[in-house]
C-alpha cells in the first residue's frame, strides 16, 4: 500500500507555481519516501519551470531582438549536457512563444534559439 505525503499545491499534475517557492526551512513532505516514484516528474516539472523562467528573463531584459537564448548552457547546469532533452523540453516553450506572436529559430548548430518579432531572423542569426 501507498501513502501519499504529497501537500495539496504539489498534487498530480505538479503543475502547480509553488513547485519552485517551496520554502526550505525544512525538508518538504513531498520528499517523503513513499514518494520517490514522483521524484523524476517533480524534476522535470522543476526544470521546465527554470526553463520557462530563464526566457521569461531573457525576453524581458535583453536590449535587441539579436540576442538570443544559450540552449547549452541551460543545457550543461541542468540536464548533463543531454541536449536531445533540452530539444524535447524547448518543444512546449516554441508552441507558447509562437501562440503569443514571437518566430522563433535555432541557429549556432541548435545550441542557440532567437526569439523575434520581425519577418526575418536577426542578422546574427544563420
Amino acid at each position: 500500500m501507498t501513502i501519499w505525503v504529497v501537500p495539496p499545491e504539489l498534487e498530480k499534475p505538479y503543475l502547480k507555481n509553488s513547485l519552485l517557492n517551496i520554502k526550505m526551512d525544512i525538508l518538504p513532505k513531498v520528499l517523503h519516501v513513499n514518494n520517490k516514484d514522483t521524484f523524476n516528474d517533480l524534476n522535470t516539472t522543476r526544470i521546465r519551470r527554470l526553463l520557462n523562467k530563464d526566457v521569461y528573463l531573457l525576453l524581458v531584459s535583453r536590449e535587441t531582438e539579436n540576442e538570443y537564448y544559450d540552449l547549452d548552457q541551460f543545457c550543461i547546469k541542468y540536464l548533463n549536457r543531454d541536449m536531445k532533452r533540452m530539444h524535447e523540453l524547448m518543444k512546449d516553450v516554441l508552441t507558447n512563444l509562437e501562440t503569443l506572436g514571437w518566430k522563433c529559430k535555432y541557429s549556432y548548430n541548435d545550441t542557440g534559439l532567437f526569439i523575434y518579432s520581425s519577418e526575418n531572423p536577426p542578422p546574427s542569426c544563420w
